[in-house]
């Protein structure tokens, strides 16, 4: 059964590549997976649900992946398993 929750994250400050990007680890995985584009957002959420595995765009115009994961490590609810740059 397919969780509602979504395991993974996935942001890229390209609309297109991260929703394409969600749809196509949903299409080969079968795990829910939430596109971001907005890094303020990403922060939100973990803040209050716990994801597997994050994987983050290292290039974006406001914050790099490497700093967003040093924010996800002070604010997620649950530390993350893996995450991707």
């Amino acid at each position: 059964m397919k969780s509602v929750i979504p395991e993974i994250i996935v942001i890229d400050d390209a609309p297109d590549a991260a929703n394409d990007f969600a749809a196509l680890i949903e299409a080969q995985t079968g795990l829910k997976v939430q596109p971001f584009m907005n890094h303020q957002e990403l922060l939100d959420f973990v803040s209050h649900v716990y994801v597997k595995i994050a994987i983050l765009d290292q290039v974006m115009p406001e914050i790099r992946g490497t700093e967003l994961f040093e924010e996800i490590k002070k604010r997620a609810c649950k530390f993350l398993r893996d995450v991707l740059f």
